[in-house]
């Protein structure tokens, strides 16, 4: 038998040669067949071992997956079924050698899914409840619940369960058949009736509640339409009234149904007499302030509640709309019927503007009533065109400005109008810049300060202030110093015209133009004049006196280095003549030193801290002459009984070095001063930043002692 079986088949010509790889052989017991196994047989390998004396080696040819095409590492599992399996051979080998059992992961995995499936789902969130039995009824509970049964089914319908009565069996004994086609048929038909008897029997108990329910909807019902007959009556009534008494239909309307929208039903009442109205408007002559007065009113009507608000994109929905939450946004692109009647309005200003309004006009303000007027009740679109419009006509009218021809005709070169737009065209100034950067270029100085400047400088700070300095500063100064300087016959309208430029410019900056355009020429006058063989000094400090304090007394704290060094001029002047006595002495006026200017201090930009003035190099003649008047002060104190301490610090405006001169050995109270050639000034009480010269005396010895 077993030698037919290896006898070959014959072979039709409908039987292919390949043979078809049996479904339960995998490709590794493929490749064991044919001469190579039989090879390797004779060699000592056995099917399903390894390779290699031991058996150590790969039961199975390598196997190489592929991965999809540009599939990185990771993309799919590397390792192929023939290394899972040689891994799992290979483990189950080493636990043998080592005498353990050896369990696959695999194989744990399918023993406790079939415990699971075992268990039934018991103790797991996922596993489906199985259905409730339905509850079998005998024939008492139908008769108890009211259902007569048929006579016919009375003995063929048994639901107490499997229990087979004596009643049901036949003479000869056997089990008769449980039910048939028909009794099941019977029995499904009676349950159903049942279920159904008792639907109705649950329903005939909720009548009561039903009853009460659907009562209740008529009254809801009843209640609605004596609303809407009421509202109906209450709009038919509304195109007949004027205006005031339309807009208190209005809001006794929304006040008695706060909850409903008339939005149309508003509108269309309120149309007609708001075109009636607008039809012929002249903006200038009245502004319709009655209809923007109630269409706001009418927009501030809410709930009674007092919790709800119109948003600010829907100002004047009148009684319209019902209240929206604050944060909502309507995303529409077609207008809401207010917004409509509104663009028929934004028509008749657009109109009006087009033929007679003029930013430069004197009627431009009641063209700016009338929109400041009708602002409120605007929609967002039409204020935006409103600031539009303005904005062309305002640049149109500045561009045409002629700011040379307005100055040589003495006419206001800035113009005053554009204040007014300001809410409206907030960049106006922008648009000015390039005509107030003439004005400052051009103004004659002489004639004072430029009309309404103070009122750019206020709308504008600082743009106006840089502007300033840039553009009029330099011209200031250089008038100031075309100053003729005449002790005999003293002319100040060089000086009045800049003066006049004090509510404009700082006092810091009045200051700075002082110092370094008037002072040189002040210095070069008094150098003259002291040099003078026959020159009064009584005369000479008088006139300074009269400089320092009627002409330039609100300035004499900023200029005090400057008056201080025209003093010491004065007093050189007197130290030569007291030389020049002396039948020896070779000194003559000429060599009188006249005070140095520091060109470079000039005015700040504005909205930036001053530079602090730098201290001059003092030379060392000079330091040598201090160093001795100090030690004079000093030695007069011993006499006083005072002390004569150093501060450490430097005033700020003269660069000096300050000492304290108290009678307290802690140095505390006393007075503060500094010292100027043979000159000592005290610090003042009331303005710390006053220094007054003093004298070395009892006056000076009692401020020391703090009397």
């Amino acid at each position: 038998m077993e030698d037919e079986e290896q006898q070959p088949k014959k072979r039709s010509f409908r039987q292919s040669f390949r043979q078809t790889k049996k479904a339960d052989s995998n490709g590794a017991e493929g490749h064991f067949s044919g001469l190579g196994a039989k090879l390797m047989g004779k060699m000592g390998w056995k099917k399903g071992e390894g390779l290699g004396a031991s058996g150590d080696g790969i039961a199975a040819p390598i196997e190489v997956k592929l991965r999809n095409t540009k599939g990185g590492v990771g993309a799919v599992s590397e390792l192929s079924e023939q290394q899972k399996k040689e891994a799992r051979r290979r483990a189950k080998k080493d636990a043998e050698e080592r005498g353990e059992v050896y369990v696959d992961s695999s194989e744990e995995e399918r023993q406790r899914r079939k415990r699971r499936k075992v268990g039934g789902g018991i103790g797991t969130g996922t596993s489906t409840p199985s259905s409730t039995p339905r509850p079998k009824k005998t024939i008492y509970d139908l008769k108890a619940a009211g259902f007569e049964v048929p006579r016919q089914l009375q003995n063929i319908v048994d639901a107490t369960g499997t229990q087979v009565k004596t009643s049901s069996l036949s003479l000869r004994g056997e089990q008769p058949i449980f039910q048939t086609s028909l009794a099941g048929k019977v029995q499904r038909e009676l349950a159903a009736f049942a279920d159904a008897a008792e639907a109705v029997e649950s329903d005939a108990q909720n009548i009561d509640l039903e009853t009460d329910r659907l009562e209740a909807e008529l009254r809801a019902l009843e209640r609605d339409v004596a609303e809407l007959a009421d509202i109906r009556s209450r709009i038919e009534e509304l195109p007949s009234m004027e205006w005031p008494e339309l807009v208190e239909g209005l809001k006794n309307l929304r006040k008695a149904y706060p909850s409903r929208n008339f939005e149309k039903e508003a509108i269309a009442a309120i149309r007609p007499i708001f075109e009636r109205r607008i039809v012929g408007w002249d903006p200038a002559a009245d502004t319709l302030g009655d209809l923007a007065k109630s269409l706001e009113d009418l927009s501030m009507v809410e709930s009674s509640s007092g919790n709800s608000t119109i948003p600010s994109r829907d100002v004047g929905r009148v009684v319209l709309a019902p209240i929206h939450p604050r944060n909502e946004q309507i995303s529409r692109r077609s207008t809401t019927p207010y917004e409509t009647l509104m663009l028929s309005w934004f028509s008749h200003l657009q109109t009006s503007m087009v033929h007679s309004f003029q930013p430069d006009s004197p009627s431009a303000s009641s063209f700016l009533r009338a929109i400041d007027t009708w602002f409120p009740v605007l929609p967002a679109f039409i204020k935006t065109r409103i600031s539009k419009q303005i904005k062309l006509r305002c640049s149109a009218v500045i561009d045409s400005m002629n700011v040379r021809k307005a100055i040589k005709h003495r006419e206001t070169p800035l113009p005053q109008w554009i204040f007014d737009f300001l809410p409206y065209y907030p960049d106006i100034f922008a648009a000015c810049k390039g005509k107030l950067r003439t004005v400052l270029d051009i103004w004659p100085i002489h004639r004072g300060v430029i009309p309404g400047i103070q009122l750019w400088k206020k709308a504008f700070p600082g743009p106006v202030d840089q502007m300033l300095v840039k553009h009029l500063l330099p011209r200031l100064a250089e008038h100031l110093r075309s100053l003729e300087i005449d002790p005999a016959d003293q002319k100040l309208d060089v000086v009045s015209a800049v003066m006049a430029w004090k509510p404009v410019l700082s006092s810091h900056v009045i200051a700075e133009l002082l110092h370094s355009a008037f002072f040189p020429n002040f210095y070069s006058v008094l150098h003259s004049w002291s040099s003078y063989a026959e020159a009064q000094y009584a005369e000479i400090g008088t006139w300074v006196q009269w400089w320092k304090d009627e002409t330039l007394g609100e300035y004499i704290a900023p200029l005090e280095s400057d008056w201080i060094q025209a003093y010491n001029l004065i007093n050189a002047a007197l130290d030569l003549v007291d030389l020049n006595g002396g039948s020896d002495n070779d000194t003559t006026m000429e060599d009188l030193p006249l005070p140095n200017v520091e060109p470079e201090r000039v005015a700040p930009t504005p909205h930036t801290p001053p530079p602090q003035r730098p201290r001059k190099p003092e030379p060392a003649p000079q330091e040598a002459e201090d160093v001795s008047f100090k030690d004079y002060v000093d030695s007069w104190c011993a006499e006083q009984d005072l002390l004569l301490m150093p501060l450490r610090k430097k005033d700020e405006t003269t660069g000096m070095a300050l000492f304290r001169i108290a009678a307290s050995a802690v140095g505390a109270g006393g007075v503060v001063v500094h010292f100027q050639g043979d000159n000592v000034f005290a610090q003042n009480k009331k303005d710390k930043s006053v220094w007054d010269p003093v004298g070395l005396d009892d006056e000076l010895v009692k401020r020391a002692e703090g009397r």
